[in-house]
């Protein structure tokens, strides 16, 4: 692949999975671009022998395994911090529930003990 200037890559699909690896997958620019380079390189077939061929191709696996961790982590992550949240709700309507309920015990001892007055 080759970059001109400040880094602009020369073509849409590039461009498209160079934003796929920053934004979706959080990747370090440097990495997302190797990638990229990487991905660019084995589709043209531009290896100059074999080995570099097989070089290439652990990187690539290596590279998407990366990822696939990061990834799994940060479902997990997500999940931790909606059951977190689950609690918090749980515990809120709890709350508020037993105080609607002492109201309403007390608005009608209130009434019974006011009318027990007149």
């Amino acid at each position: 692949m080759k970059i001109v200037g400040m880094g602009i890559m020369r073509n849409s699909i590039q461009i498209k999975l160079y934003d796929i690896f920053r934004k979706d997958l959080h990747l370090p620019d440097e990495r997302a671009r190797e990638l990229v380079q990487t991905i660019d390189e084995a589709v043209k077939g531009e290896y100059e022998d074999n080995l570099e061929g097989v070089a290439t191709k652990d990187f690539v696996k290596e590279e998407i395994l990366t990822v696939r961790d990061f990834v799994k982590e940060e479902i997990r992550l997500v999940k931790e911090e909606i059951h977190n949240l689950e609690l918090k709700m749980t515990k809120a309507i709890y709350i508020s529930s037993l105080i609607q309920f002492l109201a309403i015990v007390g608005s009608v001892i209130a009434i019974i003990n006011f009318m027990r007055h007149q």
